[in-house]
């Protein structure tokens, strides 16, 4: 279902969030967890941790059984649409192991699942995992929401059936640009790819590298 992914600004000031174009069923796999794999160790010598994301408890233990000491993901640069896919206490997405750690071997790709059918245009939602620090949630700082996944309206555009259209609308656009997209240029090292950077003080800071132009001009902004 990647390619009916939308991105869309949440109204209650969490940024970005992610939906479907189309009704997702039970089952539906919705996108691959893509990031660099983490274990233990490595995790805690990482200084930013918004982007990276752990496992539900059974799918640790699996893991842990398995010997596999890949614990966590980091999204933050080598990340797809999965991660604009906010935290939530009653998600409708799970995040599994194929094949199945049951097949032996050492499992290496994941993917969300969707837990339940969700409506075209509800937010998709999964939990980040017990490591994840929750300010929004009582006692634990300024809240965010309580935690419930809701249906969106249609961004203007969408409704229509035009959803390209509608991500550049929310999207910083360039007529120069050869993509259509302010900071966002074709990859030289990576064909099909693309790069998102900004210009500070003269300099390139590089934002990372995306399969679609889309995903780097949501990076960008």
């Amino acid at each position: 279902e990647y390619g009916k992914l939308r991105a869309f600004e949440t109204s209650d000031g969490r940024g970005w969030g992610l939906c479907c174009a189309r009704r997702l069923r039970r089952g539906d796999v919705v996108v691959e967890a893509i990031g660099r794999c983490l274990s233990e160790e490595e995790y805690e010598a990482v200084d930013q941790t918004e982007y990276v994301v752990s496992f539900d408890d059974e799918t640790l233990e699996r893991k842990r059984a398995a010997g596999d000491d890949v614990l966590y993901i980091d999204a933050r640069q080598q990340g797809n649409m999965m991660r604009l896919a906010n935290d939530s206490a009653q998600p409708n997405l799970k995040l599994l192991y194929w094949p199945p750690p049951q097949r032996g071997g050492l499992p290496r790709r994941a993917f969300l699942v969707a837990t339940a059918d969700v409506p075209a245009y509800a937010e998709l939602t999964w939990s980040y995992g017990q490591h994840y620090p929750r300010p929004w949630l009582p006692g634990r700082g300024p809240g965010r929401g309580d935690g419930k996944a809701r249906a969106m309206p249609p961004a203007k555009g969408v409704a229509e059936g035009v959803a390209e259209e509608a991500e550049g609308l929310r999207l910083h656009l360039s007529s120069s640009g050869v993509t259509g997209y302010k900071g966002v240029t074709k990859s030289t090292a990576q064909a099909g790819r693309f790069e998102a950077s900004h210009w500070v003080d003269g300099r390139r800071v590089y934002v990372g590298s995306f399969d679609t132009v889309v995903e780097a001009a949501v990076a960008y902004a």
